[in-house]
């Protein structure tokens, strides 16, 4: 799910920062149109929906659920596998490249 970054996400310098969902890799969980808010600092756990960097194309941005947690790395994967590119297609990506963990959504393009 690609996430499109709206003109306030200064996602290094911010606490908080607010994406818009597109595409279906997240359904039913998140779809396209919601809008989230982020966290933009956070300890990674399993099973956290967070926003990240795509791996082959930084200015790119994804959401996907925390799979596994290694030292340096994170395996992300979509909640619907059919319609995902997630780290089963690009292998694990880095902690770096976390840019926020979704605390809910409050809205949704009409």
């Amino acid at each position: 799910m690609t996430l499109r970054e709206t003109p306030s996400n200064r996602y290094e310098k911010l606490l908080l920062a607010r994406v818009e969902v597109t595409g279906r890799s997240m359904e039913p969980t998140h779809q396209d149109g919601d809008w989230l808010l982020l966290l933009t600092r956070f300890r990674v756990r399993v099973g956290q929906v967070v926003a990240v960097r795509d791996p082959r194309a930084p200015d790119r941005i994804l959401i996907k659920r925390i799979h596994a947690v290694g030292p340096d790395s994170v395996d992300v994967r979509g909640d619907n596998p059919q319609f995902s590119t997630d780290s089963r297609h690009f292998g694990p990506v880095a902690r770096k490249a976390l840019l926020g963990r979704v605390l809910f959504r409050y809205g949704r393009r009409r």
